[in-house]
């Protein structure tokens, strides 16, 4: 392990009172969340990200053939898929200011 990562972070992380309990508890923390980041890894939790799943799961929808994406279904019937929400929103025409306690 390089002194950087195993001394000198730590050490800035600590308060400089009793600093030797404080980095060593630091150098645990840090110990931990690697053993995680590996665990997590192995089990396939870290691929990707949350917008790279997004985007897979809409191209999927987009491919579907039974899928409708816009307008409305002429037979009544239930489509799975996005939902158009149109939504009007009036802000206050005046500041209303707060009074300082």
């Amino acid at each position: 392990m390089k002194h950087i990562k195993a001394v000198k972070e730590p050490w800035r992380h600590s308060s400089r009172y009793k600093a030797l309990g404080q980095m060593l508890v630091t150098k645990q923390h840090l110990d931990k969340l690697a053993a995680a980041c590996i665990d997590f890894k192995s089990h396939g939790m870290l691929n990707g990200t949350c917008l790279s799943e997004m985007l897979q799961a809409l191209i999927l929808m987009l491919l579907d053939a039974n899928t409708t994406i816009q307008g409305d279904n002429e037979e009544g019937e239930i489509v799975d898929g996005p939902t158009l929400v149109q939504a009007h929103i009036q802000l206050a025409k005046t500041i209303h200011k707060i009074p300082h306690i």
